[in-house]
């Protein structure tokens, strides 16, 4: 996993004013593994990155998107974003599986675990 989820979410945190203490304590996280997301030590699982989502006020397709290791400001992220957040909620979830899979075979491919 690419630590680019774990700045992400740093970054809204404190742009909000928010403790790691009071992010994890309203996303129901132990203070210490969300620091570990923070540090890209640790990979959440599909609930923690809604759960972190649901909190920051971030809509959770973009959080997925991210966690899985996509550039926000890329113009294919936000395509896919646009096309996916048009579909009904249970194609959202096929295709968000399908896009981590993808990203999943790439890091195969390259060698290592992180897109950048």
């Amino acid at each position: 996993m690419s630590s680019e989820f774990g700045q992400y979410i740093k970054h809204l945190r404190l742009r909000r004013e928010m403790s790691q203490s009071e992010l994890g304590r309203r996303a129901d996280l132990h203070t210490s593994f969300l620091s570990r997301i923070e540090a890209g030590e640790r990979e959440p699982s599909r609930a923690t990155v809604d759960a972190i989502a649901d909190v920051l006020g971030i809509d959770r397709e973009t959080a997925r998107l991210v966690a899985f290791g996509y550039s926000e400001d890329s113009p294919v992220f936000n395509r896919l974003r646009a096309a996916v957040s048009a579909l009904p909620d249970a194609q959202q979830q096929v295709m968000l599986r399908q896009v981590a899979g993808l990203v999943e075979l790439a890091e195969y491919y390259v060698g290592y675990e992180g897109l950048e």
